[in-house]
This record gives C-alpha cells, sequence and structure tokens, in this order.
C-alpha cells in the first residue's frame, strides 16, 4: 500500500483490504429509517457555533 513503485490501482485495492479486515465490509442497500446506523458530521472546531457546543457538553447531538 505505500509502496510509491507500485501502480494506484494496486494501492488502492491494498487499502480496501486493509480496512475491510479492519473495520468489516459496509453493508450494502439498506438506508432504512431504524436500521441502527448512525451519521457522522466532520467540522472544523473553529466553525463550531456556542449553540452546538453547548448542546455537545449536555451529550446531545
Amino acid at each position: 500500500m505505500q509502496d510509491e513503485k507500485s501502480p494506484a490501482a494496486i494501492r488502492l485495492a491494498a487499502a480496501r483490504e486493509v480496512l475491510d479486515r479492519g473495520h468489516g465490509r459496509p453493508k450494502l442497500g439498506g438506508g432504512e429509517e431504524g436500521d441502527g446506523g448512525f451519521t457522522v458530521i466532520l467540522k472544523r472546531y473553529s466553525d463550531v457555533t456556542e449553540e452546538e457546543l453547548a448542546r455537545s457538553d449536555e451529550g446531545e447531538p
């Protein structure tokens, strides 16, 4: 995966294998309400509002 001499397609395949082994393969389809999944929202700390910070301190999403 980290061998820069290898073709990009081979390196990508190696990275996928590492992730599949470490985290398991993703579930296909579904996406239905109540399927037990969750949503992750990535945000820079500097973009977090005071209201969002207060809610997170209270344990709310």
